[in-house]
């Protein structure tokens, strides 16, 4: 009851907060000839310069340790970088793992799963010192 109660009374305040002036985009340059997609109520802003020299990349995040993690699927590895594209490392693996997702915990480990031929998806895991 008390749940429901502070939920009835918090809602129209989220939604007051929540609303708000729209972003400006003309702020964010748009180079090499990118242009700004919009979709719905998302706007996707072309970044600069564009990552490239994967081969099928399957899954991105970013860390706990702010890198960016790339499995890259058909080179059969993960890669590294920073904010600004700039490889910073790459751990191939002598198996066929070709990895699909990642992931990392909070002691900045990796897990990399894998779609195994009979088994599903399955994971290894990865120090985050890749070198």
């Amino acid at each position: 009851m008390k749940k429901s109660l502070l939920l009835i009374l918090l809602l129209p305040l989220i939604i007051l907060c929540g609303c708000g002036d729209r972003l400006d985009l003309d702020q964010f340059p748009v180079t090499s000839g990118g242009g700004i997609i919009t979709v719905n109520d998302t706007t996707y802003v072309l970044q600069a310069p564009v990552w490239t020299g994967f081969n099928f990349p399957q899954d991105i995040i970013v860390g706990n340790d702010q890198i960016v993690y790339v499995c890259d699927t058909k080179n059969n590895g993960v890669v590294q970088l920073d904010f600004a594209g700039d490889k910073l490392s790459t751990k191939l693996f002598s198996a066929n793992i070709f990895p699909k997702k990642i992931s990392q915990d909070y002691n900045f480990d990796l897990l990399v799963w894998r779609f195994g031929n009979s088994t599903g998806y399955n994971y290894c895991f990865i120090q985050t010192e890749v070198s």
